[in-house]
C-alpha cells in the first residue's frame, strides 16, 4: 500500500510517499521457518504470532546465520531493493524445509489469510507519520511478531509488530523512537 493520493486531507505535502507492506510472503516463510525448524536465530526478534512454542533445536549457528543474512535480504527487498536475491532465499526456505519435514506453501497460506491488516494506522496517526517521514521514514513493513515491536533499519525503514501498528499508542511510540533516531 502507498501512501500519495490523499496528502492534503491529511495534512502531508504533496511529495510525501509511504509504502506500507504489512506481511510480506517471503517474510511469513522465514518467520514459519524459524518458528518449525530453526529456534533461535536473530534472537532480538520476538517470536512470530503462531500458535505453539517456537523450536528449541539444537543451536546450528551456521543455519541460523544463514536464516539471519536471508531475513535482512527480505526486508530491504520489501521496501524496494530489488538487487537482493529473491531466489537464493526461496531456495533456503525450501530446503530447510525439506530437511525438516515442513510443509510451507499451504499453512502459510493459511496462517496469511488470518492476519489483520490495519489499513487506517497511518491515516489516525498522520501528524506523527508526516514527522518520521520528515526524518526519513519511507517504509513501514508490518510482520506479526509476538508483542510490541519496532525497530529502525537502515535510514528510511521502520520494522514493526502487527500488534504494534494495530494499537495507536505503541505505533505512535515506534514513530517517535524513529523520528529521534
Amino acid at each position: 500500500m502507498r501512501y500519495a493520493d490523499n496528502n492534503e486531507a491529511l495534512g502531508w505535502p504533496a511529495e510525501m510517499e509511504l509504502k506500507v507492506v504489512a506481511h510480506p510472503e517471503t517474510l511469513l516463510e522465514l518467520l514459519w521457518i524459524r518458528h518449525h525448524a530453526i529456534g533461535g536465530a536473530c534472537p532480538e526478534l520476538p517470536p512470530a504470532e503462531l500458535p505453539g512454542d517456537a523450536v528449541r533445536a539444537e543451536e546450528d549457528t551456521f543455519r541460523a546465520s544463514g536464516w539471519a543474512t536471508h531475513w535482512h535480504r527480505a526486508v530491504a527487498r520489501a521496501c524496494g531493493q530489488p538487487d537482493l536475491a529473491d531466489s537464493d532465499t526461496q531456495s533456503f526456505v525450501t530446503e530447510v524445509a525439506h530437511q525438516h519435514c515442513i510443509e510451507i506453501r499451504g499453512p502459510v497460506d493459511d496462517w496469511a489469510r488470518g492476519l489483520v491488516n490495519n489499513i487506517g494506522a497511518e491515516v489516525a496517526l498522520a501528524p506523527d507519520v508526516k514527522k518520521a517521514w520528515e526524518r526519513g521514514l519511507r517504509c513501514v513493513i508490518d510482520v506479526p511478531l509476538r508483542g510490541e515491536f519496532a525497530e529502525r533499519i537502515g535510514d528510511g525503514t521502520l520494522l514493526v509488530s502487527t500488534a504494534t501498528r494495530s494499537n495507536p499508542s505503541a505505533y505512535w511510540r515506534a514513530l517517535a523512537k524513529f523520528s529521534h533516531a
